[in-house]
């Protein structure tokens, strides 16, 4: 597989990291970069995405604690979404601001009427605004 700008660095400042957290090290899924600064070229549709196999039998509620940092110099007339994907749908998303860090808490979805094993993923997207 060739790598791409979501690939080209995985276990370094890609994909899943140790990471020094308040209450000791604990592991986070990079879906962009840890580098700030580093420049890609990429346009409206790039996206990378990160999915698992999960029984949501008898959930109601399925929701994604996630960190979402974007770069101060996102192009203008673009943004970055962070989506939950269930089963390729995607259930809701966050567009992000440029150069803003904020803790998200608020992308859920409702599986009350999803029993058995489905796909959750979570996809980071560069979309024209």
């Amino acid at each position: 597989m060739a790598a791409t700008a979501f690939t080209k660095h995985l276990g370094v400042t890609q994909g899943r990291l140790a990471v020094e957290s308040t209450d000791g090290t604990s592991y986070a899924f990079v879906l962009g970069s840890l580098t700030e600064g580093q420049h890609e070229l990429l346009a409206a549709g790039h996206s990378v995405q990160l999915g698992q196999a999960v029984d949501l039998t008898g959930l109601s509620l399925l929701r994604v604690r996630a960190l979402f940092r974007t770069p101060s110099n996102v192009p203008q007339g673009f943004r970055w979404k962070m989506a939950l994907v269930v089963d390729g749908v995607e259930a809701s998303a966050y567009y992000g601001l440029p150069g803003v860090s904020r803790t998200l808490k608020d992308i859920a979805a409702d599986v009350e009427a999803l029993t058995g094993t489905h796909n959750v993923a979570l996809r980071l997207s560069l979309v024209a605004s």
